[in-house]
């Protein structure tokens, strides 16, 4: 009786490490915002969301989402678009921002 316990334990324990393995598989197949292509211009909205929260702009992120920027439209940001299409009215704030883009600007042109 001892035996057939510890064998329903061990089986218990294979199928939480299997469905832990699968958990992990799906995880890993998703695009996971922190594991963006190095390529500015192939980033997808989710990257930009998380460079934006990054950027510490979290107010702003539902605006960028609804307008659907993506790599290619963030790098093509101007002050005007941020205020106007994205809400960003400090002109501080917009300065800050752009100078975030900016880098990204040179680094995409570098690679």
């Amino acid at each position: 009786m001892l035996a057939l316990r510890h064998l329903v334990s061990f089986n218990k324990l294979i199928l939480v490490r299997v469905r832990l393995v699968l958990l992990l598989f799906a995880i890993a197949s998703v695009n996971i915002p922190w594991r963006a292509p190095s390529d500015v211009r192939q980033w997808e909205v989710i990257h930009v969301s998380y460079f934006v929260r990054r950027q510490g702009f979290e107010e702003f992120v539902s605006a960028f989402e609804d307008n659907e920027i993506d790599g290619p439209a963030l790098l093509s940001l101007n002050a005007e678009t941020l205020k106007e299409r994205l809400g960003m009215t400090k002109r501080r704030d917009r300065a800050c921002f752009l100078s975030a883009v900016q880098v990204l600007r040179t680094r995409s042109v570098a690679s």
